[in-house]
């Protein structure tokens, strides 16, 4: 590869193995960030027992000064957005909710100011940056993917729905490499 494709490559963000797709590394992850992962984690657990007010709640308000990397902010929104819609969508009455609480709703503005992302579920993060390879050593394909996170009930059919365009989207740049 030349060196100005590289650095245009870079300039925005595109990976020359995995093109759009971002490598978010949860393991690297602030610990600050924790409650936001834990919640994504149990979503499909507090659905079922009618907890997902309480567990927003609990949850503590976090500025994002140690969010120091492009794929920390991506993962940040993937999980807020997550987070957000689990809450919205979840509701026991028919009436949605009117606001967010505070816990979510400040970091998700300021996440998604800085990505210049809207503070909604958009493909950028719940297809592009939601993904993990399960074995490295392996083909980069559906069954050897997991989600990150916006798993709201346990069905291979609801991680398929992303995996397979993380996959597409790889696959259409290995075969325009070729």
């Amino acid at each position: 590869m030349d060196e100005h494709l590289a650095k245009t490559l870079a300039r925005f963000r595109v990976d020359p193995q995995c093109g759009f797709l971002i490598k978010c590394r949860p393991e690297d992850f602030p610990m600050k960030y924790r409650p936001w992962v834990e919640i994504c984690e149990r979503f499909s657990d507090l659905i079922t027992s009618c907890k997902v007010e309480e567990a927003l709640e609990a949850l503590p308000e976090l500025s994002c000064d140690e969010l120091l990397t492009h794929e920390d902010y991506r993962y940040a929104h993937l999980l807020l957005v997550t987070i957000t819609s689990g809450y919205l969508w979840n509701q026991r009455t028919s009436q949605t909710p009117t606001k967010l609480p505070r816990s979510v709703s400040l970091p998700l503005l300021t996440v998604s100011e800085h990505l210049g992302l809207l503070p909604v579920v958009t493909h950028a993060s719940t297809c592009l940056a939601n993904w993990k390879l399960v074995d490295p050593d392996k083909e980069f394909c559906p069954e050897n993917l997991r989600l990150l996170a916006f798993k709201f009930f346990e069905h291979e059919g609801n991680d398929w729905f992303f995996t397979v365009t993380a996959q597409a989207l790889r696959q259409h740049l290995q075969l325009r490499k070729n």
